[in-house]
């Protein structure tokens, strides 16, 4: 399975970020819990984010947390679960709105008394400049209307074109039953019941983490059969629901978009990587690296984290899962790309319980990061542990390092 490609093929820009942090990094494996910030009455104390390096979002329990990337892994509580709507919770993927507002979207599932659950969106305000300083608060949310499911409503990945465009995932049925989880496409303003969007796909099995690449093409990762794997979907995506198309398959030999015509929307999709390749048996998510070349797909309950190129081929393993009675969890599940190349993955501690089921555990989770400076995948380094079920990450990127756009998936 793994290959002798480097993780990852990197440009000029890559490379000295990877170098910056080579500079700073002991070559060797360590495990590094982060600590807390914390501030007498009165006096706040922050920790400098690094020009380089970015700022680590991850919801776990209804909290969401923000991290430093690198060793001592500084962490800032900035939602406390219970914060929101009664009955509302917070998880899943994160996503920075590109126009530089620092505002994030994140999956909602709202349980209210004496009322149906529902399942949607939340958008929240990020001011701060430093872990310590940073404040968070919720401005608005919406229902992401359509969410069938026989286990209960639930929404979990987002992703944003350069436009504002957003994506997002419907999980649908998540442990049986039929393929009902949706591709949505949601023009702003965001700020209705249920704002303007388009149902690119609506025959998904459990489709959970998204991405998108530099040419604006969607990555989806799908964790159940029939449709167990990692998708690609991209053409000429609608701009109002007005041009709302549904996904058609990728005719062999499908030129890249942005090669032929303007004409009106359509969208293909392509199953780049079939579910059980390099032992992927459900991806959860996928993530983008800073190369715009390569991409990496988790696998909880197998393990696994694999890179493979943008056309689903070349797999390499970056993380293996560890030996069969190991106290140990991998489970990783959501994950992001750091600006050095580091590989970020939310270990959501699955265990076995009394049934046979396999759940999350009890404090069992954590989050790690994967050092690829040299090209090679290290063990990973515990960024925090004891967590109950982390599952989505986001990466804020302050607007010196993104051009202007705030953030990244």
């Amino acid at each position: 399975m793994t290959t002798s490609r480097r993780l990852f093929s990197t440009s000029a820009v890559a490379v000295t970020l990877l170098l910056l942090v080579a500079a700073c990094s002991s070559p060797k494996a360590r495990t590094a819990t982060s600590s807390t910030t914390t501030s007498p009455p009165g006096q706040v104390t922050t920790t400098t984010v690094p020009e380089a390096q970015g700022v680590l979002f991850a919801a776990t329990e209804g909290n969401i947390d923000a991290y430093l990337t690198l060793a001592p892994y500084t962490r800032q509580r900035v939602v406390a679960s219970g914060t929101g709507p009664p009955g509302t919770t917070a998880h899943g993927q994160i996503c920075f709105t590109p126009d530089g507002s620092r505002r994030f979207v994140i999956a909602e599932t709202r349980r209210p008394a004496e009322a149906a659950a529902t399942a949607g969106w939340g958008v929240y305000q990020l001011t701060g400049d430093d872990i310590g300083s940073f404040r968070v608060r919720r401005v608005f949310g919406w229902d992401s209307a359509g969410t069938l499911s026989a286990d209960a409503p639930t929404t979990y990945g987002c992703a944003f074109l350069p436009d504002g465009r957003l994506f997002t995932t419907d999980v649908g049925n998540q442990r049986d039953g039929a393929a009902t989880g949706r591709l949505v496409e949601w023009f702003a303003p965001f700020d209705a019941a249920t704002p303007a969007h388009c149902v690119l796909a609506a025959d998904l099995a459990t489709p959970l983490g998204l991405s998108v690449d530099e040419s604006g093409a969607v990555y989806l990762a799908s964790a159940r059969a029939p449709t167990a794997g990692l998708w690609r979907y991209r053409g000429t995506f609608p701009s109002d629901p007005a041009g709302c198309v549904t996904a058609i398959p990728e005719p062999a030999g499908t030129e890249p978009p942005g090669t032929g015509p303007p004409g009106p929307p359509i969208v293909t999709a392509k199953l780049l990587v079939t579910g059980g390749t390099a032992g992927l048996s459900a991806p959860t998510a996928v993530a983008i690296a800073p190369s715009g070349q390569d991409l990496v797909v988790s696998s909880a309950p197998d393990g696994l984290i694999v890179a493979f190129d943008l056309e689903g081929a070349d797999p390499t393993t970056v993380l293996e899962p560890l030996e069969p009675g190991s106290p140990a969890t991998r489970s990783p599940f959501g994950l992001t790309i750091a600006p050095d190349g580091s590989v970020i993955y939310a270990d959501t501690g699955l265990v076995t319980d009394t049934s046979g089921a396999i759940v999350p555990g009890n404090a069992t989770g954590a989050l790690s990061r994967i050092d690829t400076s040299d090209g090679t995948a290290r063990p990973p380094e515990t960024i925090d542990e004891r967590l109950n079920a982390p599952d989505g990450l986001g990466l804020y990127l302050p607007l010196s390092m993104s051009g202007g756009a705030a953030s990244k998936a």
